[in-house]
């Protein structure tokens, strides 16, 4: 018989949220109820608690909403707890058994930056365990509340049995260890949960679908996205199936309504196909109301997720086909990707993710938002944008001054582990008095003062971390008039591509409270005897106050860069720096001087590089850039070599150059699951991939047991 609490959930998540399994904004006091705080030493203490802690709920405030705590005290006694905060049973009603259509997501903090592990555990009627799944996840920076959405075919079995979806009752668990003497020597450690939800899809969409059906399932899917996006309510996840969604001036996807904190709108890809959504109105995928003579006063767009999906414009071929459109302010040349756009809003856009997308070819931006707050942006693949665009766009980016509440002086905008390249704009922008300008790789664009919001000022913080940014037309990274922002650990090359521009690297323009820690900078260096421009390889322009840069390292260029406390001007010898993707490799080699020469004394670093590697290997001072020294880890025979895998981006075969010995190669995707495996041997046969969805996948090369390399790779 159902216990009490498991009724109330039953009824709430079946009868108003038919997707949603279980959810908790945990507003109410100790949602749950029996939760137990545990560790495996006895002399750590856990405590588990329920308080205003959480994410803030209410516009307009700084009041922390109620959240889940797990409280470990005496920390540092010992380096080998583990300490695990666990609901108690929870009732479901569940029927699908595909574990990539359901998703477990929630909000996490936690006081030291470390990783956390989540577990889903299922139950049968008589409460015995079935089977368990698990997934770590990485926090940003300390104190800094993200989302992390999980589908479930991502993680990994622990513990005996298998885990049953439709089984009546499930456990959540969130686990941390303890942290290494050099990391923190606090004896009082805290894990944050707030707004945890275990969903299904509400609506499917195919190609072949139709929209007079009901698109509740696979088999009566609607036919566009846009008849589902229509029908979203509060904690829908919208999939789109195998195929190819081209909307000509309409937009493909517009968001109507808003999620809430535990009930996020989701737009995603099926589990394994690739989704591919294109169209020649202003945006592919929009987050906006309003226009230039019609202001939206009414609710603001909210607590909306896009990952995993393939946005394809057309900006290769847009000039042939709209000649007539070619220099003006005309969607069908200036088509932004994947766009939240607060511009003509009174209450702006909030709690907006992007993750795990391909977004290519597309006119004008790629990836970006407009007077939005609380935004993360993280591991999507952006390339070759802005050709026509009139506007000034970039690849990735970040535009204006809106403020959702009153929070100062935190993180609330996370740009981390993307790829960005082949951004430029060929086009003369008005606004830059009819000038080549920007296609930036990343750009944190004026974010006080602006026209709509001439009185404000952006309170939050920027965290750009881990990005590899290169061939782009302006800068890797850009600030423009921009505030709070920490540019760290990002490796930047050949960027300042257009002959008109000479903007760096990394630029920051009338800013102020700009951090740059960490990062390569590699500039082109301009035939300056042939009458080109001198080329900077860093730029500070405009007034600009509180600028740090730190253990950076520079190299070429014709202008000697501003240097802080240990910049470095030198080499920092890539595996195989090139401006082409398919063969580009940003690893430093063994000789590299980036190799630990990174500083470790900020709290906002990352603890692992953009391959996932450990950013600070033995308790020793990080690399500089994007990615650690890939062969720490091999055994001493292959310590000196370096495979590459190429092509990368692939269409469906990569080879593996250099190996010399046979090897396993396991091929991952952006959440850990494995994917494909198999034993390579020395004959540099290609290799047969053209079963994986296109996306982002993480590769791991071992030798002997041991893994002597890691990697992304990109499948097309």
């Amino acid at each position: 018989m159902k216990n009490l609490i498991g009724l109330i959930i039953s009824l709430l998540t079946s009868s108003v949220f038919a997707q949603q399994i279980y959810k908790t904004d945990c507003n109410v006091i100790n949602p749950w109820m029996t939760a137990t705080a545990q560790t495996d030493i006895q002399s750590v203490t856990a405590l588990s608690s329920w308080t205003n802690i959480g994410t803030i709920d209410a516009p307009n405030t700084n009041l922390a909403s109620g959240a889940l705590k797990l409280i470990v005290n005496n920390g540092t006694s010992t380096q080998n707890w583990t300490a695990t905060l666990k609901s108690d049973f929870i009732y479901v009603e569940n029927a699908i058994t595909n574990l990539g259509l359901l998703t477990l997501s929630f909000d996490h903090s936690v006081s030291h930056l470390r990783p956390v592990t989540v577990q889903i555990e299922s139950f049968d009627q008589n409460k015995n365990r079935t089977g368990g799944l698990e997934t770590s996840l990485e926090p940003a920076a300390a104190n800094f509340y993200i989302r992390s959405a999980v589908d479930l075919s991502k993680m990994q079995p622990f513990g005996s049995g298998t885990f049953a979806p439709t089984n009546p009752y499930i456990r959540i668990s969130f686990k941390i260890t303890a942290l290494p003497s050099y990391v923190t020597s606090a004896t009082t450690q805290e894990l944050r949960i707030d707004n945890i939800a275990y969903s299904s899809p509400k609506y499917y969409v195919k190609p072949n679908g139709n929209n007079n059906l009901d698109g509740l399932t696979e088999q009566t899917a609607f036919s566009t996205i846009q008849k589902a996006m229509d029908l979203t309510q509060a904690g829908d996840i919208v999939v789109v199936m195998e195929g190819t969604y081209h909307t000509g001036l309409t937009t493909t996807a517009n968001f109507p309504r808003q999620g809430s904190p535990a009930a996020w709108i989701v737009l995603k890809n099926y589990p394994g196909q690739t989704a591919k959504l294109m169209s020649n109105a202003w945006a592919i995928v929009n987050i906006g109301k309003g226009s230039s003579t019609n202001r939206w006063t009414g609710e603001t767009l909210a607590y909306i997720e896009v990952r995993g999906l393939y946005i394809r414009g057309e900006g290769d071929v847009v000039r042939t086909r709209f000649p007539d459109a070619v220099g003006k302010a005309d969607g069908r040349v200036n088509t932004n990707g994947i766009n939240a756009n607060g511009y003509y809003m009174t209450n702006c856009p909030h709690h907006i993710r992007f993750a795990d997308n391909l977004v290519e070819y597309v006119p004008s931006g790629g990836v970006g938002t407009l007077e939005s707050d609380y935004v993360q942006m993280e591991n999507n693949v952006v390339r070759n944008s802005c050709w026509t665009n009139i506007y000034g766009s970039s690849n990735i980016g970040t535009l204006g001054a809106a403020n959702f509440d009153l929070a100062d002086n935190v993180y609330k905008i996370l740009i981390r582990n993307n790829i960005s390249s082949g951004a430029r704009s060929y086009e003369l922008c008005a606004s830059a008095g009819n000038k080549i300008t920007d296609g930036n790789g990343i750009i944190v664009d004026v974010n006080e003062f602006t026209a709509n919001r001439p009185t404000e000022s952006y309170r939050g913080r920027t965290l750009v971390q881990n990005n590899i940014c290169f061939n782009n037309g302006g800068s890797g990274i850009h600030t423009v008039r921009a505030n709070h922002v920490d540019i760290i650990n990002n490796t930047t090359y050949l960027n300042s591509a257009s002959p008109e521009l000479q903007y760096s690297q990394i630029y920051t323009y009338g800013s102020r409270d700009i951090r740059f820690i960490n990062n390569i900078l590699v500039a082109p260096v301009a035939n300056t005897a042939a009458g080109e421009p001198a080329e900077p390889v860093n730029k500070l322009a405009g007034t600009c106050s509180d600028i740090i840069f730190s253990n950076n390292v520079y190299y070429g260029g014709n202008i000697v860069p501003t240097l802080g406390s240990g910049d470095i001007i030198a080499n920092p010898q890539f595996v195989n720096p090139s401006i082409d993707g398919a063969v580009a490799d940003f690893r430093p080699k063994a000789n590299s001087p980036a190799i630990g020469a990174g500083t470790s004394a900020y709290p906002y670093l990352p603890r692992l590089d953009f391959y996932g590697n450990i950013r600070r290997p033995n308790g020793g001072n990080p690399s500089i850039g994007a990615s650690e020294y890939a062969t720490t880890t091999a055994i001493s025979s292959l310590e000196k070599e370096v495979f590459t895998v190429f092509p990368n981006p692939t269409k469906g075969f990569i080879s593996i150059k250099d190996l010399k010995t046979t090897a396993q190669m396991d091929v991952y995707d952006v959440s850990g699951k494995k994917v494909w495996g198999k034993i390579m041997t020395a004959n540099n046969a290609p290799i047969n991939i053209t079963h994986l969805a296109q996306g982002l996948y993480v590769y791991k090369i071992t030798v002997d047991n041991k893994m002597v390399q890691t990697g992304k790779i990109v499948k097309e």
